[in-house]
């Protein structure tokens, strides 16, 4: 193996390390034999820093640094981005922030493209997600004839009229399941027959992540749980598309709990399966997931006894918590709110539930989410008196906060640009609230002073309005 490709092996096989980016960047400075070359060498380096300022970003005097990297970024992708990539079809210009850490994420192609089109180096360009669409037969044809052979990450969202089942045993004995890292299935039209076919497989020796979404029910779950790799899996996602009967339900969520090979799994996602507060409580206690940092439900339609599920959790790593459009209501989240579980969040998630003031009151108002950085209520419609609540939390700690349609107006506003923790915040979401001309006089007054986004995307309407944010928060306020 050559230099280049022993680094690039190490970036692939360590993708949140910056060491060996830098280590790589230094070998195309080194071995330069065009400006794109240095060039791809500065990108690379320059947004590792961007993404750590990201997550590190705590204080105004990053502003500008921050900035003033971002646009050098865009600079050099617009400039340089057809020489980096000149053996990938890409189908658009990519923008620098379609690039992770100096590589692209994702290749949309279509399966018709790539039949006459030269198989990619998968290999330059680690972590590069192919994502195909097209029939059964081009799709069928694709994989078949090796042009995926080497790419890591391979993500398949069909229409109805692809045979997802015909297609997943395509997948589960092809030439580039032993090199997958990553393998999104999605298709209506998938089930258990072929959640079974992908479970069976012994070729996904490297698989580290699989999501599935399809019309399979409890045996499509067994057979995901019980396959040959779920003992490396470090991410499992399950989705099941069906709206009416023969959806997973309590059983499955049993056989989850109860599988002994989970024992690495560090992500869990269950999107419509209607485990109920039984199965909720099955996985929570589990002791075989005691590796879980995050957990996430969509979808469930839970009732209000969903929170009591959470009091007896054993997750001693869950940092990440999301109960998204699942009917979780004020009652389950002054339950949830009572577990030893929220003591050790970092980030919550409950949009698109009825929440009301009451539920937040009780959320933050006792000092139970004390590492909490990130908290999202996007579509619960708290109204001000939401807003108010979070406000007055002497307990919060917040670097992100997401308050997307929540029916929040000028006296909520008020509340939350005097909030105690204001001055933390780097993000800040109020899109589809009601911005008025006493709204943006509570923003622009407040101590937002390290505060990097602001979103307000489509909501102001106002010119004048629109001048008075962008005087006070720059670039930073996304209208």
């Amino acid at each position: 193996m050559s230099d280049q490709l022993a680094l690039l092996a190490a970036i692939r096989d360590t993708p949140d390390e910056d060491t060996p980016r830098l280590a790589y960047a230094d070998w195309l400075d080194e071995h330069a034999t065009s400006d794109a070359d240095r060039a791809r060498a500065e990108f690379i380096r320059l947004n590792c820093e961007v993404i750590r300022l990201n997550g590190a970003f705590q204080s105004p005097e990053y502003t500008e640094h921050w900035w003033s990297l971002a646009n050098r970024l865009t600079e050099l992708v617009e400039e340089h981005q057809e020489k980096w990539f000149a053996a990938f079809p890409f189908q658009k210009t990519l923008e620098a922030k379609e690039l992770w850490k100096g590589f692209p994420r994702h290749l949309e192609i279509s399966a018709a493209k790539c039949l006459t089109t030269p198989r990619p180096p998968w290999e330059l360009e680690p972590g590069l997600t192919a994502r195909l669409t097209g029939s059964t037969d081009d799709l069928r044809r694709v994989i078949e004839s090796g042009w995926l052979d080497g790419v890591e990450s391979l993500y398949l969202k069909q229409d109805n009229s692809v045979d997802g089942d015909a297609l997943a045993t395509v997948v589960a004995n092809s030439t580039c399941a032993p090199n997958l890292r990553w393998l999104f299935f999605l298709n209506d039209n998938l089930s258990d027959v072929g959640a079974r076919a992908i479970g069976e497989s012994t070729k996904f020796s490297r698989l580290r992540r699989l999501d599935l979404a399809g019309a399979f029910a409890t045996d499509g779950w067994a057979a995901a749980l019980n396959s040959p790799f779920v003992s490396q899996l470090e991410t499992l996602s399950l989705v099941c598309l069906r709206t009416t009967q023969s959806r997973p339900g309590f059983e499955a969520a049993t056989i989850l709990a109860a599988s002994t090979r989970l024992a690495h799994l560090k992500e869990l996602l269950i999107t419509r399966s209607r485990i109920g507060t039984a199965g909720i409580r099955a996985i929570v206690t589990s002791p075989y997931l005691q590796n879980l940092q995050l957990l996430t439900f969509g979808q469930e339609d839970f009732d209000a006894t969903a929170g009591e599920a959470f009091t007896p959790a054993i997750l001693p790593k869950l940092e990440k918590l999301q109960i998204s459009d699942s009917n979780f209501s004020d009652v389950a989240v002054t339950s949830v709110a009572k577990s030893s579980l929220m003591k050790q969040l970092v980030h919550l998630d409950l949009s698109g539930n009825p929440l009301t003031s009451d539920g937040i009151e009780d959320l933050v108002g006792t000092g139970s989410l004390p590492r909490l950085e990130s908290l999202c209520l996007d579509e619960s419609r708290i109204g001000d008196g939401g807003a108010k609540a979070l406000a007055k939390s002497p307990h919060l700690n917040l670097a992100a906060l997401e308050l997307a349609n929540c029916g929040i107006g000028s006296k909520g506003m008020k509340a939350l640009a005097a909030a105690p923790w204001a001055d933390r915040l780097v993000k800040l979401n109020l899109r589809g609230n009601s911005i008025t001309k006493a709204s943006v006089g509570a923003l622009t007054s407040g101590n937002f002073a390290s505060l990097r986004r602001l979103q307000l995307e489509g909501t102001v309407r106002s010119g004048d309005l629109k001048t008075k944010l962008t005087g006070r928060f720059g670039d930073v306020v996304d209208l």
